[in-house]
């Protein structure tokens, strides 16, 4: 099956967002709290997790690009050339591996809610006169008296 660039940059998304998920129930496991309020992480703990998250992406990535040789960032993009077949496929899957281990990350701070505005403590009054001016000023009507 020949792969345009749309049904790769979507296999790849796919495949990086799989990586995410599961670099992140991996970490997340291996770092659970002990206690059943979690303090703050120190910074050897939250080192340790980065670095396990790492590990974890880069295993389920090698695999990825072990199990298809289809799923290449540069060859469906058309940017593989003949010169040079070893460079380019090196080239080629090294970038893959950095989308796929790299971008699991961005596309999970993408799916991140962002916080809600928090609202005001009291509501807002405003208080004054407003003054509000036409263009062109009222027309008078003039009447004589005689």
């Amino acid at each position: 099956m020949n792969h345009d660039g749309v049904t790769t940059a979507t296999m790849l998304l796919l495949a990086a967002f799989a990586v995410d998920r599961v670099a992140s129930a991996v970490t997340f496991v291996a770092f659970r709290p002990k206690q059943a309020k979690p303090s703050q992480d120190d910074e050897a703990t939250a080192w340790s997790r980065k670095l396990w998250y790492f590990v974890v992406a880069a295993i389920l990535a090698v695999a990825i690009l072990a199990a298809t040789t289809k799923v290449r960032l540069l060859e469906a993009m058309g940017m593989v050339y003949d010169t040079s077949p070893a460079l380019d496929k090196f080239v080629d899957v090294t970038l893959t591996f950095m989308v796929l281990v790299g971008g699991a990350e961005r596309i999970s701070a993408l799916l991140r809610a962002p916080a809600p505005a928090s609202a005001p403590a009291e509501p807002l009054e405003v208080r004054g006169t407003i003054t509000l001016a036409d263009s062109q000023p009222p027309a008078r009507s003039h009447t004589t008296a005689q």
